[in-house]
Formats: structure tokens, sequence, C-alpha cells
């Protein structure tokens, strides 16, 4: 499976007072994508199935075809949009959008005046991994991985894999026929693979919406390490889907955001 990633790094003006800036990000997609911000958009519009903004914002599949990622890194704030499957064909235009919008809106980022640093984008493919003695997942932003319900704050290796074949299994069946399905061996998820250590803590996010309507986000920050001496080889390129699309719940606000390490 392939995915188009998108990178710009923003200055702005001040440091930031906020630490998580995916609904930040994600605010300023939305006005540097809208073609014409005095009008909403609507079914009808003749350019709806070639509008970037439509694809983000109005997918009408509850399974969305990207998500994002943006964190503070010095004096820039870093911002990254994977788009997956055959919606890879927006990323032209996406770019386009950016390049000409943004200068004319660059007023604020959050609140305040900002520059863009540098717009990169290129093609990535999953990789593969086999797992060492010892695996370290580490949730670079808000993870929510549910179990029997309920947020999972230390989650064990088999629900850890389960997220990634889900997420892989969903957005491929809706925008990557080819790629679909992920099948593995149906003992997989019952390996041994206890938990050596661990470093987690919740956090919880007020994302104030475009209507004014406040959304409370919760998930998991930290890392936690895995015995996976026993574990199947294939195992590693579960964690990598994982890495590669995001998994649980508020992708699309940048959560979700893991890095597997040996």
């Amino acid at each position: 499976m392939k995915c188009s990633l998108i990178m710009i790094d923003i200055i702005p003006e001040h440091p930031l007072k906020k630490s998580f800036t995916g609904s930040i990000f994600r605010g300023w997609l939305g006005t540097t994508l809208k073609c014409d911000s005095s009008r909403e958009c609507t079914d009808s519009c003749e350019d709806r199935l070639s509008c970037p903004y439509s694809m983000i914002f109005h997918e009408k599949n509850e399974v969305k075809p990207f998500s994002l990622l943006s964190f503070p890194e010095g004096t820039r704030v870093r911002n990254l949009l994977k788009i997956y499957g055959d919606r890879k064909r927006f990323v032209p235009r996406i770019l386009s959008m950016i390049h000409a919008n943004a200068p004319e809106r660059c007023r604020h980022f959050g609140t305040m005046p900002y520059t863009i640093e540098g717009i990169e984008s290129r093609m990535i493919e999953m990789p593969s991994m086999e797992l060492g003695q010892k695996t370290e997942v580490v949730f670079i932003s808000p993870t929510h991985l549910l179990e029997n319900g309920a947020l999972q704050l230390i989650p064990s290796f088999s629900g850890l894999c389960r997220g990634c074949v889900r997420a892989y299994n969903r957005v491929t069946k809706f925008y990557d026929h080819e790629s679909y399905p992920f099948r593995h061996e149906t003992d997989l998820f019952d390996s041994p693979a206890e938990i050596l250590d661990y470093n987690v803590k919740r956090v919880t996010i007020v994302h104030e919406n475009m209507f004014d309507r406040r959304i409370r986000l919760e998930g998991i920050m930290g890392s936690v390490l895995y015995d996976t001496a026993n574990v199947p080889p294939e195992a590693g390129t579960i964690l990598k889907m994982g890495e590669m699309l995001q998994i649980g719940k508020h992708s699309t606000y940048g959560f979700g955001g893991m890095v597997v390490k040996h």
C-alpha cells in the first residue's frame, strides 16, 4: 500500500500556548482549501468531486481517506497530511491551493500571524518489519483505542495489533481495493507479548469547531515496551500499518500517531 505525504512547516510569530496542534492544523486546512470562504459547500456544487475541501471535510463515508499529524518542533510547527488510496489524485490540487491561498490568508495560525517555512510532498510505501526480542511503541500523539468500550490506558500487544489491522482494512476496503484485505494467521493475536515497561499518560483535548461547538477528545501518550521474542515476525509489518495509517479514533484531528522501535 502507498499513500501521499504532504509536509508543511509553519512558524508562528510567537510560540504557541497549546502543545497539541492537530486541531489548529485541521482548521488551517479548512481555511486554505476552501475555494470561496463567502459561501457554504453543498452537494450540488459542480466541482464537488474534484474539491479537496469536500474530500477532507464533507466525505460521506464514515471512514476518511486521510489522517494528519501536527506537533511543535522548536520554533516551528511540523504538519503532516497523509492521503490514502485513490484519493491521492487530490494531492496536486491541494498543493496548488496551499501555494495560492495561504499567502493571502496568512493572517493567523491559531490566533497569531505565521509564515510557511516549507512545503514538501512525496509518495511513501508501507514498510515491512521483523520484530526483535523487545519492541517499543511510542505514541507521539494522543491515541484512543477501545477495549470493551473503555479507553486502553496501556494497550495490550494483541489489542494494538487488532487496531492496526482494523485501520488498514477499513481504509483499503473503501479507497485501495487492490490492497484489501490484509489476512493473517488466526492465532496471531493470541501470541504472548508481556508488557515489560511503560510510561504513559492520559490527555484530554477540547476542540472547538467552526460552529463554536466544543468536542472533548481523549487518548494516551507515551511509550510501552513489549516482550516480542515469541511473537510471529509478521506482527512487525502489522505495527507498521498503524504507524503509517494512525490508529484508533480521531485520526483526522491528529490522533493515533505511533512509532515502532526495536
